[in-house]
């Protein structure tokens, strides 16, 4: 495996690897870790490695899930609908929640956490809330 160098463009957009279009191909979580292989549009494998995940939701996997984008989302404002899909927040706020959610913002904003989202064009789309993302070639 060689490791990938990622570049985020406008909009939080990884440009590098470039993964629009490419196939979701598969979704593991062990432990902390989560590794996501897709297949590029050229045909390369490239696995990503989200490292200390604390939140992990993945919803719609079925064949032939294709990326319009991911983005990567650090020292960055989140706002509150951001999070909604992630965390499954109530509708019917309470202090508990509003707390946790605020310390979750704070802990991205400050580049301790990072908020990965998976944007479909067809099928997967999912969020990731971890400390760190690597890509590989493999």
């Amino acid at each position: 495996m060689s490791v990938i160098n990622y570049q985020i463009g406008e909009s939080y957009q990884v440009i590098e690897p470039n993964l629009h279009d490419s196939n979701l191909l598969s979704v593991e979580h062990d432990k902390n870790d989560t590794l996501i292989k897709f297949r590029s549009t050229s045909g390369e494998l490239i696995q990503a490695v989200a490292s200390n995940v604390k939140k992990l939701i993945i919803n719609d996997f079925r064949e032939g899930n294709i990326v319009l984008d991911v983005t990567i989302e650090r020292m960055v404002k989140i706002p509150d609908y951001g999070l909604d899909k992630l965390f499954l927040l109530s509708k019917v706020k309470c202090e508990k929640q509003d707390a946790y959610i605020r310390t979750v913002k704070d802990k991205i904003e400050s580049g301790e956490m990072m908020l990965v989202t998976i944007n479909p064009s067809y099928g997967c789309n999912g969020m990731i809330y971890c400390e760190e993302i690597s890509f590989y070639k493999i």
